[in-house]
């Protein structure tokens, strides 16, 4: 859909080779990120603004996102501000 379309621009944009899977689930982020990026060499998480007196809050939960992962790369992403707050509860 929309998603996959935005997501496939933007990898263009920065010349990155990569496959798009868009998926929709009510199971644990942390548990599907590992299930599907687990092997992956480097996984890209978007992250909101951190507002001042959560910053601790949001460090922890980076940490446990990564937890066992290669390498992680976490970028600020203020369009998905709405949606972050669902992947961080650890």
């Amino acid at each position: 859909g929309t998603l996959r379309k935005g997501l496939k621009k933007l990898l263009i944009k920065a010349r990155i080779k990569a496959l798009v899977e868009v998926i929709v689930s009510d199971t644990n982020f942390i548990q599907i990120l590992h299930e599907k990026s687990g092997q992956s060499d480097i996984v890209f998480i978007g992250l909101p603004k951190v507002e001042g007196g959560k910053v601790q809050e949001i460090a922890n939960s980076m940490n446990a996102i990564c937890q066992g992962l290669e390498t992680t790369i976490f970028v600020q992403n203020n369009g998905m501000s709405h949606s972050i707050p669902i992947l961080l509860k650890v």
